[in-house]
């Protein structure tokens, strides 16, 4: 068995489709771009913090500095120390957010044309 689903649509409908699907796919590689930087700059973060956490944890606890205790510490505590200790400012993060709301909003801009040229006899 087979459904076939049709649809009449016009010129405008048609070209507004086009466009809201140029507009998502550009979005693709600007979120991907903030969402690599914003790991990268976790990922430098949970080093800082286990170097500097890691040697201290492990003197307190007379443990060696890998062992999977202290780890296992780091770890645990590694979001509440960022939020309390690591409030420098990132200058590229403002760009990288406003680069994603502007594809967001064109996004938003075709999707109401579409809805429009829908309303004007699509």
């Amino acid at each position: 068995h087979a459904v076939l689903e049709m649809e009449v649509i016009t010129r405008a409908v048609a070209d507004a489709r086009d466009l809201l699907v140029t507009a998502e796919s550009e979005l693709v590689p600007v979120g991907w771009k903030r969402t690599d930087h914003m790991i990268k700059r976790w990922e430098a973060r949970q080093k800082s913090y286990s170097d500097r956490e890691g040697r201290a944890t492990a003197e307190r606890l007379g443990l060696p500095e890998d062992a999977a205790e202290v780890k296992a510490e780091l770890l645990k505590g590694f979001h509440a120390w960022a939020a309390a200790n690591h409030q420098e400012p990132d200058p590229e993060q403002p760009a990288l957010d406003a680069a994603v709301a502007e594809c967001e909003a064109k996004i938003q801009q075709c999707q109401d044309a579409v809805q429009s040229a829908i309303a004007q006899g699509g």
